[in-house]
């Protein structure tokens, strides 16, 4: 680690095919300094985007990844948290990859304007 004042950001999207097949991904993040406006900036951004594809999809895929990264010996969550989902498959392919797509673009966007300010 270089920088401190720069979180750790995690990222990933999958699809994912075996007899059947299915969209997951996800994003998080994890502050050494905690920063109350960064996180609140990282889950607006992160809202607006789910909101465009389904008003479900934030509150739904923040649930899966506050449950995910809960540290149950700490009583307490890791970092900022996010979203992750898993096994999406609305039967509408072309809806769930540009959900997972956008997923991916909003993250690029977020975490390179929070490593920008953190930075310079």
């Amino acid at each position: 680690m270089k920088n401190p004042k720069v979180p750790a950001f995690h990222f990933n999207t999958r699809f994912i095919v075996t007899s059947k097949s299915w969209f997951g991904g996800g994003m998080d993040m994890t502050p050494s300094i905690k920063d109350l406006k960064q996180k609140k900036y990282f889950h607006q951004e992160i809202k607006k985007m789910c909101n465009l594809h389904d008003k479900n999809y934030y509150s739904q895929h923040k649930k899966n990844c506050d449950q995910y990264f809960y540290l149950p010996h700490r009583n307490e969550p890791r970092g900022d948290g996010g979203i992750f989902y898993d096994y999406l498959n609305s039967k509408n392919w072309n809806k769930d990859f540009n959900y997972t797509k956008d997923v991916g673009i909003t993250f690029l966007k977020i975490s390179s304007r929070i490593i920008q300010k953190k930075c310079f």
